[in-house]
């Protein structure tokens, strides 16, 4: 280790996964990495900084990724009803993210595409994962 940079001179044959801050918010595994004798492999690899959760607070953390019926991100869609003023919507990969407590019933909503409400639980401190697909009014 020099600086920030990590340098594997040698480790066994076989695939081998490298993990990068395990103690921090947003650690980071890459998985698959074979020696290749003669080829190098060259990483960059960046954390993003522990912001919007300390550690001890009693919300949940919800991750949404919308799709749209045959897997495509779709961007934009709204939560409703509004947590946070602006009001919260996918990004372009159609993940969302936000803290709650308690229980919610929560609508995603696209021009274009059937509403569908989602209820969720928040028993205290965890995250909340789900992958959600919209279908198409066409």
């Amino acid at each position: 280790m020099k600086g920030p940079t990590l340098t594997i001179c040698d480790f066994g044959f076989g695939k081998h996964t490298l993990r990068v801050g395990t103690n921090e918010c947003f650690p980071l595994a890459i998985s698959n990495l074979t020696v290749d004798l003669g080829h190098p492999i060259y990483l960059s690899v960046r954390l993003n900084a522990c912001n919007g959760g300390d550690g001890g607070s009693n919300a949940c953390r919800l991750y949404f990724r919308v799709t749209d019926s045959n897997g495509r991100p779709l961007r934009d869609v709204a939560l409703l009803p509004e947590f946070t003023v602006p009001p919260l919507h996918t990004d372009s990969y159609g993940r969302i993210q936000t803290s709650f407590i308690g229980k919610r019933e929560i609508i995603l909503s696209k021009p274009g595409f059937v509403p569908k409400s989602v209820a969720i639980e928040c028993a205290g401190a965890e995250e909340i994962d789900r992958e959600i697909a919209l279908q198409s009014r066409e």
